[in-house]
């Protein structure tokens, strides 16, 4: 007797197990009737008409702002989140010292200046003196070589002050695009060294997703191809994108290539930065 009861358990267990399966096949149809027969994960082999590629939202223009001058930050008019338009005065470096520097450029020219005439008359006596026949070759040569130094070093003066009035000029930094104050890297009162970063600005009205695929799989992705886009923090709204570029250099390392997508549509909610989930339609 206990033999038929174990196999009747049996047989119950795998009646139970179909109904399981054949439930969660009707809920997988009936959860997303668009994407559930459409798409196959980018690290699967399939023969489906599309799947999906995980990517980040990023920002078609952005700029990192800097200083093309060392000097203090007098005024700072922007903070992390301002919005700005293209030519909006962001900051201003501290210009004081400016006129004590050419003052200081302009001595050096005059002061280059006399030495090198000194050098062209000195030059021009030796010359006299060697074609009398009264000094060697060699102090022409010589005077011709202290000539040609201070010649250089009137122009190494007035390359000094041209840079310094170049750089007064930079004292005033401006937005080089319109959009959102993103980084911030000084306050008013500190050094800001010529080169460094200062503000970063990205416009999020244009944007597009980089993704990374197998590069076995990139045959199934064509630049124009229209794509599906999900935002994991917009999970009940699909946007519309375009394949822009698919990338022919394959990472060493992972064996995946770049693909990037056009979002097609702006909606102030997908910010830069954001997972995105991409369905490429066939």
């Amino acid at each position: 007797m206990k033999r038929p009861k174990k196999m009747t358990w049996v047989i119950i267990a795998g009646v139970v197990a179909i109904g399981f399966l054949v439930a969660i096949s009707l809920n997988i149809g009936k959860t997303n009737p668009t994407l559930a027969n459409q798409t196959v994960y980018a690290d699967q082999e399939s023969s489906g008409p599309a799947f999906i590629m995980a990517g980040r939202v990023e920002a078609i223009d952005s700029a990192d702002i800097s200083t093309k001058t060392t000097g203090k930050i007098a005024e700072l008019n922007v903070d992390v989140g301002s919005v700005v338009n293209k030519g909006d005065v962001l900051a201003r470096i501290d210009m004081k010292e400016v006129p004590a520097q050419v003052n200081q450029a302009q001595s050096s020219i005059d002061i280059a200046k006399v030495t090198l005439n000194n050098a062209q008359i000195n030059y021009d006596r030796t010359m006299e003196l060697y074609q009398a026949g009264a000094v060697a070759k060699e102090t022409v040569e010589s005077a011709k070589k202290q000539l040609d130094t201070a010649a250089a070093t009137v122009n190494q003066a007035q390359s000094g002050l041209e840079l310094i009035n170049a750089n007064s000029s930079n004292g005033v930094i401006v937005a080089p695009i319109s959009g959102t104050v993103t980084a911030k890297t000084v306050n008013v009162g500190e050094l800001a060294a010529a080169g460094s970063t200062l503000l970063s600005i990205v416009n999020s009205d244009k944007t597009y997703i980089s993704a990374y695929l197998p590069a076995r799989l990139s045959e199934k992705v064509q630049q124009g191809q229209k794509v599906t886009v999900k935002i994991s923090e917009i999970p009940d709204k699909f946007f519309d994108g375009e394949v822009s570029l698919v990338d022919t250099i394959v990472d060493a390392q992972n064996k995946n290539i770049l693909v990037r997508v056009n979002m097609l549509e702006n909606d102030p909610a997908v910010k830069v930065g954001m997972f995105a989930e991409i369905a490429l339609k066939k």
